[in-house]
């Protein structure tokens, strides 16, 4: 009888073993399980971004629809510069550019002083296209956009930037680094005295060095924000003014140059563009009969600012 009982009290032992056993291991599984299942929809959740490489701006512009939600990687010439956060890419088309902007500003393009430096430099973005929608766009960006950029970019692409490079192109500053700081210049950069630009036997060997001048002489003013300087008719540069956009406040009219004023600006020289780019930035800013003029200058320089210090 004692060893019935010892049996019997054996058996009820390896069935509770066998039961927690049982518990433990459906515990596991459903943990297991579980963890498999958030994991799937983990990575359900970061492949719902499509990715898609090898794509332009104008692809995007022409098609939107097939790209927006999608992660795309883009190359193109930086064409303008809104803020440090936003710029448009050129697309090659008369129909429009493409906008990007970042949740954080853009370290190649500085918060002041002169950025046209980075214009027609060649960047490389990759970001998830939207389209512009303000209220979702500001929400995901966490800034406000500028009136002009909802006005020109309301209802179209908009590259929201996750990363991005910058290299100098065939129409930059060539020579100035894409993160260099313009607005303070090494005096070694500097080119302070107009002559040596208007005289020099190669003009397009000064590209990419940056202009300081204290004083200068304006010659002539050819269009709303394009005017020459130098001692004498003769011997002349052309200069574009390229001024940040500001809300209810046009670029034109900022600052009145008129022949004969002394003159004082911070600059890069630039490289004359081609015949079309050049009727697509210039041709409203230069009369017809300075256009060829213009083109046959080889440089210009560009600045953002210029102050009259004598009218």
């Amino acid at each position: 009888m004692k060893l019935l009982r010892n049996n019997k009290k054996v058996s009820a032992q390896r069935r509770i073993f066998g039961k927690t056993i049982f518990r433990h291991f459906g515990a596991m599984t459903i943990v297991l399980s579980s963890f498999l299942f958030l994991t799937s929809c983990a990575d359900s959740a970061s492949d719902r971004t499509e990715k898609v490489g090898g794509v332009t701006a104008r692809q995007i512009i022409e098609n939107p629809g097939a790209y927006v939600g999608k992660t795309v990687t883009v190359s193109g010439d930086v064409e303008e510069i809104w803020n440090p956060r936003a710029f448009n890419m050129d697309s090659g088309i008369s129909v429009g550019e493409l906008l990007v902007v970042g949740r954080e500003p853009f370290p190649q393009i500085p918060e002041a002083g002169n950025r046209a430096y980075v214009i027609n430099d060649v960047a490389t973005v990759t970001g998830i296209v939207r389209i512009l929608v303000t209220a979702d766009i500001e929400r995901e960006i966490g800034w406000d956009l500028t009136p002009q950029i909802e006005t020109e970019f309301n209802a179209k692409p908009v590259l929201i930037a996750q990363s991005v490079s910058f290299r100098a192109g065939a129409g930059s500053a060539a020579a100035t680094p894409a993160n260099a700081n313009v607005s303070q210049p090494e005096a070694a950069d500097e080119i302070r005295d107009v002559l040596i630009i208007v005289a020099a036997p190669n003009r397009p060997s000064l590209i990419g060095r940056r202009v300081r001048f204290d004083t200068v002489k304006v010659q002539d003013v050819v269009g709303d924000r394009t005017f020459y300087i130098g001692p004498n008719e003769n011997q002349r540069i052309l200069v574009a003014l390229e001024e940040e956009p500001s809300p209810n406040n046009p670029v034109e009219g900022k600052v009145n140059v008129n022949p004969g004023q002394t003159v004082s600006f911070t600059g890069v020289v630039t490289a004359m563009p081609n015949a079309e780019e050049a009727r697509k930035r210039f041709g409203k800013l230069l009369n017809d009969s300075e256009f060829n003029n213009f083109l046959n200058q080889q440089i210009y320089i560009r600045t953002d600012k210029v102050n009259v210090m004598q009218k």
